[in-house]
């Protein structure tokens, strides 16, 4: 799997989850989701969450991570499996 965190790598991410998503269900749910490249319905299934709800506890999770990595950039961009994401924009 290859994954450009800007510079960051795996570890360095999952302490940042682990430092700052307080819950341990939403730090485990993030850390499938971004470091293990799940998708979030996968995501929901292995936690009992509609694709729904993970969507919305992955997105806030990635808000509060990316914020504490990235203050001075604009646009976010993260690269899973070889697969583009769109970026993603944080108002500064």
């Amino acid at each position: 799997m290859e994954t450009d965190f800007r510079g960051y790598n795996t570890e360095e991410v999952s302490r940042l989850i682990d430092l700052w998503i307080f819950s341990e269900i939403k730090r485990k749910m993030l850390k499938e989701y971004l470091l293990n490249a799940k998708t979030i319905e996968d995501v929901g299934d292995m936690y009992g969450y509609s694709a729904r709800n993970a969507s919305t506890i992955i997105n806030e999770g990635k808000n509060i991570v990316f914020s504490h990595m990235y203050k001075r950039h604009n646009t976010y961009i993260i690269y899973i499996r070889r697969k583009k994401r769109s970026p993603i924009k944080f108002p500064k």
